[in-house]
């Protein structure tokens, strides 16, 4: 099977089962199912901005994972998995370097870290919520 895309591969993330994510260099993201052989594009958008960072997690605290986002220009977006809709977006001052999960609370629960490339850190649990600190001062 395979997928013909405009530009090279720069990010392919697992999401779930048969689902994964890709971004390429020209700015474009989206998500991809393979079922029955069959490769399916579910949703893709384009941004001027280059995408930096992608990881899947449940965020709406639904059960689904959802689909977050680091731009080179600072932005987050976390977007639904199947048709590609904004949730939510924040936008850090500098380009995002890593999305990762971890406790950032320490309280015992996962949490979405996101680090900038100047050290700043956010951690946004479920249901959107946000938690900022500043660690590069």
């Amino acid at each position: 099977c395979e997928s013909q895309q405009t530009d090279k591969v720069t990010i392919l993330k697992h999401i779930s089962g048969n689902r994964f994510a890709f971004g390429l260099a020209n700015g474009t993201v989206g998500v991809y199912d393979f079922e029955k052989g069959v490769l399916s594009r579910k949703w893709r958008v384009k941004s001027k901005h280059t995408l930096n960072a992608v990881a899947a997690f449940d965020m709406t605290g639904d059960g689904k994972l959802e689909l977050v986002i680091g731009w080179s220009n600072g932005r987050i977006e976390v977007r639904n998995c199947t048709s590609g809709e904004v949730l939510a977006k924040d936008l850090l001052p500098n380009s995002i370097a890593a999305i990762v999960r971890a406790d950032f609370r320490m309280d015992g629960r996962m949490q979405v870290v996101v680090v900038s490339v100047e050290g700043e850190l956010r951690g946004y649990v479920q249901n959107l919520g946000v938690v900022r600190t500043d660690e590069s001062r």
